[in-house]
């Protein structure tokens, strides 16, 4: 209770917390928080002697920086990597090894509480209409310090504005069944305890996407209040501290934009393009920024007026997200500014048309692809099997798996004769995806079979987190057997690689092992010094967003990723019916044992008795090796067009030369046959179709990503010098780049409205 007084001198508004949950005793929650003396003392001494002090940050002039490292967070190690400055100010340690800094709040700005501030990572700010429990002693006056500029972003509503009605009359128009967003906001309620700020965040989000128009939020809004009042919390204090909160963000945020009600129809908007428009832009899965400011100028070079722009921003499936996350009056904006440069032609429409093109690349005639629909494989009847057991199938990923699972099956017992040696048949894969699209699924069916064939042999999954040592020392011990490095989180493999020492020249050793051979342990202590060939197969999932972000051009330009092939699965169905679907799945399968998993496997074991022990060439026919040969050439007369080409040219090597004849030997062999006949060939030049078009789209995505790396850097630079930095001396930051390359990533992050020039022309400032 002596804390709480002494906080009281200081200007601060109190109120009791149970020092297990971290929840407010008090009727109303934080808002109950006073500065009432007599009050405090009976709350500490007589109806809660128990409690903990907790301090409303708002209604004491406050913002607190609270800094996690739980969970699996380290928001002082998000703080460094974020390039920001921690001022000195009064400060006290958590229980769980966190840390809160203690600032005065700038009385001209209206502050919010957030988890993981600015994207950070265990970063959180306590401000405005949310509390902390004090594990401090009481300071000074003269402790606590101003708070620096970037702890200060005001909380803005990009859509929406303020709703002047009653609550149940809002709740009547955010009825029925939920929409595809709504769906993917109702799986981020938190399962389990959370605290006021993150159901705060949650009602933010839902009000937010029923001012956007979005069916369903009411449904949410009801998801969401039954998990905040799921017991030992389902009683009136907490039903309280809901139905404020929501009532406030409804005031603030709940009105549908009059701007976006009174955009045209994007289906009238769409069919009225003109016919030389490369509409391939705008249909398909979500693109990174860059494609979005990409079509924006494709449709100012059109006769379309602004609204008909913003209609097909606000619509189309490749740019929406942002057009909705940055909000209307953001793209009108931009469609302003474009207009007023003058600079809406495109400097090369044939070649933008062109590249739409170079993604269809199709390698099979009409009577090949009709000869192949009636072929069956070890992989449609693979895929057979997966629909039979889950009502929502994304088929790229199970075909990538399939070829997973023959490669492992079958790599050591084959090999393509080469003239420079003997060519292995393990396969290395990259599978990118959004969340929700069923990659998890998909890896149970695959690891379904894997163990059934692998039973007795458990060590032949590696996973992916191993040293270099650990991981050269188990491959020793597996000669003669298949191993497989497995990562379903690709974009954690690739960033250990790059960031973590103890990783440091993984990449390197991976690409050794591809071709199999492992060579001999030199260290002392090491019980295996003799070398040993293995079948080394890889197979890494991914969301594509993280992938690009880590992925440089030099993995390209070196040997490891033009090894790969790529897969990147269907994008998520926002449908409701679909969703139902999903959930039904989920009880579908059930795994740990299988008969038709078992009879693949004993079906691998039969036909490599078969074949025999030891290791066999697998031949092809000379009609085989012609098809090999004609689909190179008409790759690389489609690809040498791309102005990526430099960047596409090794993998397009390795995928002609390589990758495809390697699953027409796995084909053959899973077939019991060591001939490659002309079948076998046209049937992995149809994977083949998937796996090109796959490697423009990424080699794309990795360029547009690394522009879009360097972009942040800038900003980085600016925000870390206090919002604001001469022209003069951002050049000299960046003095390492071409002028050029400078000043065109300065113009993307101000046309993206993210930085601004001040009134003279010389100063870049963040744009709040």
């Amino acid at each position: 209770m002596t804390l709480a007084f002494d906080l009281i001198e200081q200007g601060f508004a109190v109120f009791p917390v149970n020092p297990e949950t971290k929840q407010p005793f008090t009727t109303h929650g934080h808002l109950d928080a006073t500065h009432d003396v007599e009050l405090v003392a009976t709350w500490f001494s007589l109806d809660y002697p128990q409690a903990v002090v907790g301090v409303h940050a708002g209604a004491s002039g406050l913002v607190i920086l609270d800094l996690d490292k739980k969970n699996g967070k380290d928001g002082f190690e998000s703080v460094d990597e974020g390039w920001l400055e921690i001022p000195d100010s009064f400060h006290y340690d958590t229980p769980s090894g966190g840390r809160h800094y203690i600032y005065r709040a700038p009385a001209d700005k209206v502050l919010a509480p957030a988890r993981d501030y600015r994207s950070l990572a265990g970063v959180d700010r306590r401000g405005g209409s949310s509390y902390a429990v004090w594990y401090g002693d009481a300071p000074a006056p003269d402790m606590i310090k101003d708070a620096p500029n970037w702890l200060c972003d005001e909380a803005v509503s990009r859509t929406g504005s303020a709703f002047d009605g009653r609550l149940d009359e809002w709740l009547a128009t955010a009825d029925g069944e939920p929409d595809g967003r709504v769906i993917q906001a109702i799986q981020r309620i938190p399962k389990g305890e959370f605290d006021h700020v993150e159901m705060v965040e949650r009602q933010m989000e839902l009000v937010r996407l029923a001012a956007e128009g979005h069916p369903g939020v009411r449904v949410a809004l009801d998801a969401l209040r039954r998990e905040w009042l799921r017991p030992p919390y389902d009683n009136a204090d907490y039903a309280y501290e809901y139905d404020a909160g929501l009532d406030g963000c409804v005031k603030k945020f709940g009105a549908t934009d009059s701007a976006i009600t009174e955009l045209p129809e994007y289906s009238t908007t769409l069919a009225n393009l003109p016919s030389e428009f490369p509409i391939n832009m705008l249909v398909g899965e979500a693109k990174p920024k860059k494609h979005f400011f990409d079509v924006l100028r494709l449709l100012c070079a059109t006769e379309f007026d602004d609204y008909q722009v913003a209609a097909i921003l606000w619509g189309a499936p490749t740019v929406k997200g942002w057009a909705r996350e940055w909000g209307l009056q953001y793209v009108y904006k931009q469609i302003a500014e474009l207009r007023a440069k003058n600079d809406v032609t495109i400097e090369n429409p044939t070649l933008e048309a062109e590249r739409v093109k170079i993604r269809d690349i199709q390698l099979l005639t009409d009577v090949e692809r009709t000869e192949m629909s009636v072929y069956e494989t070890f992989v449609e009847r693979y895929l057979f099997w997966v629909k039979s057991k889950s009502r929502t199938v994304n088929v790229p990923y199970h075909r990538m798996n399939a070829v997973t699972i023959l490669s492992l099956a079958y790599g050591m017992y084959g090999f393509i004769p080469e003239a420079e040696g003997a060519m292995g048949l393990n396969v290395f894969q990259i599978g990118l995806g959004e969340s929700s699209t069923g990659k998890t699924r998909s890896l149970k069916m695959r690891d379904a079979v894997l163990r059934e064939f692998f039973k007795g042999d458990e060590n032949y999954d590696l996973g992916s987190d191993a040293s270099i040592q650990a991981l050269h020392d188990v491959l020793l011990k597996r000669d003669g057997r298949p191993s497989f490095f497995n990562a379903d989180e690709a974009a954690v493999t690739f960033s250990q690689m790059v960031e973590q020492k103890w990783l440091a020249g993984m990449e390197s050793f991976l690409t050794r092992l591809y071709e199999g051979y492992v060579p001999p342990m030199l260290r002392r202590g090491s019980d295996v010094t003799k070398p040993a060939m293995t079948s080394f197969n890889v197979a890494m999932y991914g969301t594509p967003d993280r992938v690009m972000d880590i992925l440089t051009q030099d993995m390209f330009l070196t040997g490891f990723l033009p090894r790969f092939a790529w897969t990147i699965g269907d994008p998520p169905d926002d449908s409701d019916e679909q969703h139902k679907m999903s959930q039904a799945s989920s009880r579908l399968m059930k795994l740990d044992y299988d008969p038709v998993a078992r009879g693949f496997a004993t079906e691998f074991m039969l036909i490599r008795r078969m074949i025999g022990t030891g290791r066999h060439p697998v031949r092809a026919t000379e009609a085989a090796l012609q098809r090999f040969a004609e689909a190179s050439k008409l790759m690389k007369e489609q690809l040498i067009k791309h102005p990526l080409w430099r960047l596409i040219e090794p993998s397009w090597k390795r995928l002609a030369s390589e990758t495809v004849r390697k699953l027409a030997s796995l084909i053959a062999l899973s077939e019991g046959s060591l001939i490659v006949e002309l079948r076998h060939a046209v049937y992995a030049l149809q994977h083949a179709e998937e796996w090109v078009n796959n490697l423009v789209v990424v080699s794309e995505g990795i360029s547009s990503s690394i522009f879009q790396k360097e972009c942040d850097e800038v900003e980085r630079a600016v925000v870390t010098s206090g919002g604001s930095m001469t022209k003069a001396k951002l050049v000299n930051r960046f003095r390492a780049w071409r002028f050029r390359e400078f000043q065109e990533r300065l113009e993307s992050l101000i046309q993206q409205g993210r930085l601004r020039e001040d009134q003279t022309g010389t100063k870049v400032e963040v744009n709040v």
